[in-house]
Protein backbone atom coordinates (compact mmCIF):
# COMPACT_ATOMS: atom_id res chain seq x y z
CA UNK A 1 0.00 0.00 0.00
CA UNK A 2 1.78 3.35 -0.84
CA UNK A 3 1.75 6.48 1.92
CA UNK A 4 -0.49 9.51 -0.13
CA UNK A 5 1.98 12.47 -0.63
CA UNK A 6 0.42 14.48 1.66
CA UNK A 7 1.11 11.67 4.63
CA UNK A 8 4.93 11.99 2.88
CA UNK A 9 5.11 15.77 3.13
CA UNK A 10 3.82 15.99 6.75
CA UNK A 11 6.02 13.26 8.02
CA UNK A 12 8.98 14.81 6.54
CA UNK A 13 8.04 17.83 7.67
CA UNK A 14 7.42 16.63 11.24
CA UNK A 15 11.11 14.89 10.90
CA UNK A 16 12.99 18.39 10.13
CA UNK A 17 11.49 20.02 12.50
CA UNK A 18 12.39 17.86 15.91
CA UNK A 19 16.17 17.38 14.13
CA UNK A 20 15.80 21.26 14.50
CA UNK A 21 14.23 21.56 17.90
CA UNK A 22 16.13 18.36 19.82
CA UNK A 23 19.46 19.75 19.78
CA UNK A 24 18.43 23.13 21.02
CA UNK A 25 16.63 21.56 23.86
CA UNK A 26 19.51 19.53 24.56
CA UNK A 27 21.59 22.67 24.84
CA UNK A 28 19.08 24.30 27.16
CA UNK A 29 18.87 21.77 29.31
CA UNK A 30 22.64 21.03 29.41
CA UNK A 31 23.21 24.26 30.13
CA UNK A 32 20.97 24.61 33.17
CA UNK A 33 22.10 21.15 34.62
CA UNK A 34 25.55 22.33 33.82
CA UNK A 35 24.56 25.55 35.98
CA UNK A 36 23.02 23.90 38.84
CA UNK A 37 25.54 21.23 39.04
CA UNK A 38 28.49 23.81 39.41
CA UNK A 39 26.05 25.98 41.90
CA UNK A 40 25.79 23.24 44.08
CA UNK A 41 28.86 21.88 44.11
CA UNK A 42 30.82 25.77 44.55
CA UNK A 43 29.87 27.67 47.57
CA UNK A 44 29.24 31.20 47.31
CA UNK A 45 31.76 33.66 47.41
CA UNK A 46 32.81 37.46 47.93
CA UNK A 47 35.40 38.45 45.06
CA UNK A 48 38.20 40.90 47.26
CA UNK A 49 40.05 43.10 45.73
CA UNK A 50 43.15 44.50 47.12
CA UNK A 51 41.38 47.75 48.35
CA UNK A 52 37.90 46.58 49.27
CA UNK A 53 36.81 44.01 52.65
CA UNK A 54 35.18 40.81 51.61
CA UNK A 55 31.67 40.99 52.94
CA UNK A 56 30.27 38.49 54.05
CA UNK A 57 26.61 37.11 52.68
CA UNK A 58 24.42 37.32 54.87
CA UNK A 59 25.20 41.40 55.76
CA UNK A 60 25.72 42.37 52.32
CA UNK A 61 22.60 43.34 51.55
CA UNK A 62 22.53 45.62 54.83
CA UNK A 63 25.79 47.29 53.54
CA UNK A 64 25.46 50.38 51.57
CA UNK A 65 27.69 50.09 48.64
CA UNK A 66 30.49 52.77 48.45
CA UNK A 67 31.08 55.20 45.90
CA UNK A 68 34.14 54.82 43.49
CA UNK A 69 36.97 57.26 45.17
CA UNK A 70 37.71 60.25 42.53
CA UNK A 71 41.45 61.08 41.89
CA UNK A 72 42.57 64.67 41.34
CA UNK A 73 43.73 65.27 37.55
CA UNK A 74 47.11 66.31 37.81
CA UNK A 75 47.98 69.68 36.81
CA UNK A 76 50.18 70.43 33.63
CA UNK A 77 52.46 72.81 33.98
CA UNK A 78 51.04 75.11 31.14
CA UNK A 79 47.30 75.02 30.31
CA UNK A 80 47.68 75.87 26.94
CA UNK A 81 50.26 76.67 24.50
CA UNK A 82 48.29 80.36 24.08
CA UNK A 83 48.36 80.97 28.02
CA UNK A 84 50.52 83.82 27.83
CA UNK A 85 50.44 84.41 31.70
CA UNK A 86 52.26 81.13 32.06
CA UNK A 87 55.28 82.23 29.13
CA UNK A 88 58.35 83.51 30.16
CA UNK A 89 61.05 86.27 29.51
CA UNK A 90 64.41 84.35 28.42
CA UNK A 91 67.53 86.38 28.38
CA UNK A 92 71.02 85.41 26.61
CA UNK A 93 73.98 87.67 27.16
CA UNK A 94 77.98 87.73 27.87
CA UNK A 95 77.13 88.23 31.51
CA UNK A 96 73.76 87.74 33.46
CA UNK A 97 72.64 88.59 37.06
CA UNK A 98 69.63 87.72 38.41
CA UNK A 99 67.62 88.94 42.03
CA UNK A 100 64.68 86.07 42.83
CA UNK A 101 63.99 88.34 45.56
CA UNK A 102 63.09 91.18 43.13
CA UNK A 103 62.63 88.84 39.50
CA UNK A 104 64.62 91.51 37.99
CA UNK A 105 67.42 89.86 35.41
CA UNK A 106 70.36 92.30 34.10
CA UNK A 107 72.09 91.10 30.48
CA UNK A 108 75.33 92.79 29.65
CA UNK A 109 76.98 92.32 26.32
CA UNK A 110 75.41 90.73 23.52
CA UNK A 111 72.24 90.57 25.18
CA UNK A 112 69.12 88.94 23.31
CA UNK A 113 66.15 88.92 25.13
CA UNK A 114 62.84 86.93 23.94
CA UNK A 115 59.31 86.82 24.83
CA UNK A 116 57.09 84.81 22.65
CA UNK A 117 57.19 86.30 19.24
CA UNK A 118 59.51 89.38 20.17
CA UNK A 119 63.06 89.39 20.46
CA UNK A 120 65.37 92.43 21.78
CA UNK A 121 68.80 92.69 20.81
CA UNK A 122 70.88 95.42 22.69
CA UNK A 123 74.51 96.25 24.78
CA UNK A 124 72.87 96.06 27.83
CA UNK A 125 69.25 95.26 28.94
CA UNK A 126 67.32 94.95 32.33
CA UNK A 127 64.02 92.52 32.81
CA UNK A 128 61.92 92.52 34.91
CA UNK A 129 60.36 88.99 34.66
CA UNK A 130 57.33 89.08 36.76
CA UNK A 131 56.06 92.11 35.00
CA UNK A 132 57.42 91.50 31.48
CA UNK A 133 59.10 95.07 30.90
CA UNK A 134 62.09 95.96 29.66
CA UNK A 135 64.61 98.40 29.33
CA UNK A 136 67.73 98.19 27.26
CA UNK A 137 70.72 100.61 25.48
CA UNK A 138 72.77 100.49 23.23
CA UNK A 139 72.98 99.26 19.32
CA UNK A 140 69.01 98.23 20.21
CA UNK A 141 66.99 95.97 17.45
CA UNK A 142 63.64 94.84 17.80
CA UNK A 143 62.21 91.57 16.24
CA UNK A 144 59.05 90.51 15.27
CA UNK A 145 59.30 86.94 14.72
CA UNK A 146 62.07 87.44 11.81
CA UNK A 147 61.33 90.84 10.38
CA UNK A 148 62.92 93.50 12.01
CA UNK A 149 60.93 96.29 13.51
CA UNK A 150 62.22 98.76 15.64
CA UNK A 151 65.96 100.57 16.06
CA UNK A 152 67.54 102.82 18.58
CA UNK A 153 69.74 103.53 20.98
CA UNK A 154 67.27 103.10 24.25
CA UNK A 155 64.08 101.87 24.19
CA UNK A 156 61.59 100.74 27.31
CA UNK A 157 58.98 97.99 26.23
CA UNK A 158 56.25 96.00 27.75
CA UNK A 159 56.71 92.56 26.20
CA UNK A 160 53.11 91.72 27.84
CA UNK A 161 50.74 94.70 26.16
CA UNK A 162 53.06 94.77 23.10
CA UNK A 163 53.78 98.56 24.07
CA UNK A 164 57.09 100.98 24.22
CA UNK A 165 58.48 104.36 24.39
CA UNK A 166 61.66 104.60 21.93
CA UNK A 167 63.33 108.20 21.52
CA UNK A 168 64.77 109.19 18.62
CA UNK A 169 64.20 106.11 16.94
CA UNK A 170 63.87 104.38 13.58
CA UNK A 171 60.78 102.21 12.55
CA UNK A 172 60.60 99.45 9.50
CA UNK A 173 58.35 98.51 7.31
CA UNK A 174 59.87 97.77 4.18
CA UNK A 175 60.34 99.03 2.12
CA UNK A 176 59.70 102.10 4.04
CA UNK A 177 61.90 103.67 7.04
CA UNK A 178 60.64 105.85 8.92
CA UNK A 179 62.39 108.12 11.79
CA UNK A 180 61.05 110.22 14.82
CA UNK A 181 62.03 112.61 17.65
CA UNK A 182 59.78 110.26 19.51
CA UNK A 183 58.33 107.30 18.75
CA UNK A 184 55.42 105.07 20.38
CA UNK A 185 54.54 101.92 19.84
CA UNK A 186 50.44 101.88 21.12
CA UNK A 187 49.87 98.20 20.38
CA UNK A 188 51.63 95.39 18.10
CA UNK A 189 51.83 96.69 14.70
CA UNK A 190 50.75 100.52 15.59
CA UNK A 191 53.47 103.25 16.00
CA UNK A 192 53.39 106.76 16.53
CA UNK A 193 55.68 108.87 15.32
CA UNK A 194 56.72 112.55 16.12
CA UNK A 195 58.63 114.85 14.34
CA UNK A 196 59.94 112.68 11.66
CA UNK A 197 60.43 111.76 7.82
CA UNK A 198 59.60 108.74 5.77
CA UNK A 199 61.77 107.43 2.75
CA UNK A 200 62.05 103.91 0.79
CA UNK A 201 65.94 105.23 0.47
CA UNK A 202 67.76 103.17 2.78
CA UNK A 203 70.55 105.54 3.10
CA UNK A 204 72.08 108.25 6.15
CA UNK A 205 71.17 111.27 4.06
CA UNK A 206 67.81 110.04 1.30
CA UNK A 207 67.86 111.36 -2.17
CA UNK A 208 64.31 112.29 -0.87
CA UNK A 209 61.46 112.08 2.08
CA UNK A 210 58.78 113.04 3.24
CA UNK A 211 58.85 115.32 6.28
CA UNK A 212 55.98 114.99 9.28
CA UNK A 213 55.01 116.49 12.62
CA UNK A 214 52.68 113.79 13.20
CA UNK A 215 52.57 110.36 11.32
CA UNK A 216 50.85 106.87 12.56
CA UNK A 217 52.34 103.74 11.03
CA UNK A 218 50.18 100.76 10.41
CA UNK A 219 52.43 97.71 9.84
CA UNK A 220 52.09 96.51 6.03
CA UNK A 221 49.24 98.34 5.50
CA UNK A 222 49.85 102.24 5.72
CA UNK A 223 51.56 105.09 6.86
CA UNK A 224 49.32 108.18 7.68
CA UNK A 225 50.89 111.37 7.94
CA UNK A 226 49.85 115.21 9.37
CA UNK A 227 51.24 118.74 7.79
CA UNK A 228 53.95 116.81 5.90
CA UNK A 229 56.70 118.34 3.22
CA UNK A 230 57.71 116.36 0.91
CA UNK A 231 61.94 117.11 0.37
CA UNK A 232 63.68 116.06 -2.85
CA UNK A 233 67.48 116.32 -2.42
CA UNK A 234 67.12 118.15 0.84
CA UNK A 235 64.96 120.85 -0.44
CA UNK A 236 61.28 121.12 0.14
CA UNK A 237 58.98 121.29 -2.97
CA UNK A 238 55.62 120.42 -1.51
CA UNK A 239 53.61 120.61 0.91
CA UNK A 240 50.12 118.65 2.11
CA UNK A 241 48.31 119.17 5.34
CA UNK A 242 47.34 115.11 5.26
CA UNK A 243 48.97 112.35 3.16
CA UNK A 244 48.16 109.07 3.32
CA UNK A 245 50.83 106.18 1.97
CA UNK A 246 49.68 102.60 1.37
CA UNK A 247 52.39 100.13 2.22
CA UNK A 248 51.21 96.94 0.48
CA UNK A 249 51.05 98.39 -2.61
CA UNK A 250 54.69 98.35 -5.09
CA UNK A 251 53.41 101.80 -6.93
CA UNK A 252 51.42 103.52 -4.41
CA UNK A 253 50.99 106.79 -6.62
CA UNK A 254 51.50 106.85 -10.57
CA UNK A 255 51.09 108.93 -13.32
CA UNK A 256 51.59 108.76 -16.93
CA UNK A 257 51.60 110.78 -19.67
CA UNK A 258 52.08 110.05 -23.70
CA UNK A 259 50.29 110.54 -26.94
CA UNK A 260 48.46 107.74 -29.17
CA UNK A 261 46.29 107.91 -32.65
CA UNK A 262 43.58 106.33 -30.89
CA UNK A 263 43.12 109.05 -27.78
CA UNK A 264 45.56 111.81 -28.82
CA UNK A 265 47.55 113.38 -25.98
CA UNK A 266 46.67 112.30 -22.47
CA UNK A 267 47.70 112.06 -18.74
CA UNK A 268 46.61 109.07 -16.61
CA UNK A 269 46.60 109.27 -12.70
CA UNK A 270 45.96 106.37 -10.29
CA UNK A 271 46.23 106.32 -6.51
CA UNK A 272 46.13 103.17 -4.22
CA UNK A 273 44.04 103.69 -0.96
CA UNK A 274 44.32 100.85 1.92
CA UNK A 275 41.50 100.59 4.02
CA UNK A 276 43.25 97.47 5.98
CA UNK A 277 45.18 94.39 5.82
CA UNK A 278 41.96 93.04 3.51
CA UNK A 279 41.13 95.61 1.61
CA UNK A 280 42.28 98.12 -0.79
CA UNK A 281 41.74 100.14 -3.59
CA UNK A 282 43.09 102.56 -6.79
CA UNK A 283 41.57 105.78 -7.80
CA UNK A 284 41.60 106.55 -11.61
CA UNK A 285 41.59 110.16 -13.31
CA UNK A 286 42.23 110.42 -16.40
CA UNK A 287 42.29 113.11 -19.57
CA UNK A 288 42.44 112.12 -23.17
CA UNK A 289 42.15 115.04 -25.75
CA UNK A 290 40.42 113.35 -28.19
CA UNK A 291 37.70 112.09 -25.18
CA UNK A 292 37.58 114.44 -22.69
CA UNK A 293 38.38 113.61 -18.99
CA UNK A 294 37.21 110.21 -17.22
CA UNK A 295 37.78 108.25 -13.91
CA UNK A 296 36.93 105.02 -12.17
CA UNK A 297 38.03 103.03 -9.18
CA UNK A 298 39.55 99.41 -9.06
CA UNK A 299 38.70 97.31 -5.73
CA UNK A 300 40.02 94.90 -4.27
CA UNK A 301 39.64 92.52 -1.39
CA UNK A 302 42.26 89.62 0.31
CA UNK A 303 40.13 86.79 1.38
CA UNK A 304 43.49 85.28 3.28
CA UNK A 305 43.20 81.49 3.96
CA UNK A 306 39.90 81.63 2.51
Amino acid sequence: MKTPVNQKAALLAFVLLVFLLVPSAFSAEDTQTSAAETKASVPEATVVTPDVKAIAPETQASVPAQAPVKTKARDLPIQNIFDTNSAKVEAVADSLEYSKDSGKMIARGNAVITYQGTKILADYAEVETNAKKAYAKGHVMIFRGDEPRLQGEEIYYDFGNHTGSFPNARAMSAPWFAKGADIQQVRDGVDKIRDGSVTSCNLDKPHYEIRCKKATLYVGEKLVMQSATIYVLGKPVFWLPWMEMPLNWEVPFQAKVGNSTQYGAYLELSKAVTFNKYLAGKAHIDWRSKRGFGAGWDQYYDFGKY
